[in-house]
C-alpha cells in the first residue's frame, strides 16, 4: 500500500457523478418496501463516509491510517447497530450481523447493482 496518495480527488466530478447515478435510480423502488427507504438512507451515511475519505486522501492522510480508522469506525458503527436490538430467543445478534454482513457483500444472480464510475482525478490515480 502506497504511504501516501500522490492524486488529487476531484469533489465536484464525484459529487456531480453521485447525484447523476442516484438520480436515475427510480423513487418508487426506493419507497416500496421499508427496507430501502432505509437502506436509501444508510447509502447517504456511506457517500457521506467516502467523501470524508476523499478529503483525508487529497490532505495527505497515510492509507495505513485511514484503514485503520476506517476499519474503527465500521466496527463501531456494527457495534452500536447491535446494541440497538436485543436477541431474540438467545440469537447471538452481533452474529446475525456479520452473517447479513457476508450476505450484503457476496454476489450472487438476486443483485441489483449501481454503478458509478469515476471521474477522471488529476496529477494520479484514486
Amino acid at each position: 500500500m502506497a504511504d501516501h496518495f500522490n492524486g488529487h480527488i476531484d469533489r465536484d466530478a464525484f459529487e456531480k457523478r453521485l447525484r447523476e447515478t442516484f438520480g436515475a435510480i427510480c423513487a418508487d423502488q426506493a419507497t416500496a418496501h421499508p427496507v430501502l427507504a432505509c437502506q436509501a438512507r444508510a447509502s447517504e451515511v456511506l457517500i457521506r463516509f467516502a467523501l470524508f475519505v476523499a478529503d483525508e486522501m487529497n490532505a495527505g492522510t497515510s492509507a495505513d491510517i485511514l484503514l485503520d480508522g476506517g476499519c474503527r469506525v465500521i466496527g463501531n458503527m456494527v457495534e452500536n447497530l447491535a446494541r440497538g436490538f436485543s436477541g431474540d430467543e438467545g440469537e447471538d445478534i452481533l452474529g446475525s450481523i456479520i452473517d447479513r454482513v457476508r450476505w450484503a457483500a457476496s454476489e450472487d444472480n438476486d443483485d441489483v447493482a449501481v454503478e458509478v464510475t469515476r471521474p477522471q482525478t488529476l496529477g494520479g490515480s484514486a
